[in-house]
Formats: C-alpha cells, structure tokens, sequence
C-alpha cells in the first residue's frame, strides 16, 4: 500500500510505503476505506481485514494488524467506513459484515446481513 499526501494545488505527494508482514497484507489487499486516522483493507485471499494507522504529524501508515477481523468474512472484496461501522462486502454468499470501529482502530463483529448478490457498496443517507 502506499500512501500520497494530496497538495493544495492537487498534486501528489508520496508519503510512504506501508507494507504488511510476511504473512499479511501482499496482493491479494483489495480495497481500502479510512475512518479517522485509520485504514481498513480488504484481504479476499486471507478472508480478512487488515488495519494500519496515520501519523497525524506526515501522513505514514504503519500496519496495526494484518487480521483486525475476520469473523462473518467470506471473500471481502470491498469496504466503506461510515459512522463508526466498517461495512465489509463479501464475494461468497452475497453478504455484508459490519464491525464497530473503537476508538483504538480495533474492529468488533456486529453482524453479517445477507444482501443477494454483491457489486460493491455505497450508502445514502436520506434525511
């Protein structure tokens, strides 16, 4: 993974090169979403999350863990934050697994919802 700092006049600027352990985050890291100061990736391989944290102060990513969820996890291949909740597709089933995020970045299962068939997600609030 790696990550750009987006300058005021648009351009990119590399940041740094977060990259998982030996038995972590390699290709198959599909998808990735941010919620705060914290990145959640989808592993379809390894039926998993992982997570890393920004440094506030120059924007690196530093790998938290290389399966902060795996429970409900069949395939993810996509992932949104929202609201505190990690929305996680997965390819097998047609299902949508959700986890708390904690303050700490760590995940907790809350539910896996079987939605049919999965292309990817997005959510609209209709208030």
């Amino acid at each position: 993974m790696l990550a750009y700092r987006v300058e005021e006049n648009g351009s990119l600027s590399f940041v740094s090169s977060a990259v998982g352990s030996p038995d972590g985050p390699r290709a198959g890291l599909c998808w990735i979403a941010r919620y705060g100061n914290y990145l959640y990736g989808t592993n379809a391989p390894l039926s998993s999350v992982s997570s890393w944290v920004i440094d506030p102060s120059d924007g690196s990513a530093s790998l938290l863990e290389v399966e902060a969820a795996t429970e409900g996890l069949k395939v993810p291949y996509d992932v949104l934050a929202s609201d505190s909740i990690l929305y996680v597709v997965n390819r097998v089933g047609g299902t949508i697994t959700q986890f708390e995020i904690a303050d700490d970045g760590s995940l907790n299962y809350l539910i896996e919802t079987g939605v049919g068939a999965t292309g990817g997600i997005a959510l609209v609030n209709f208030e």
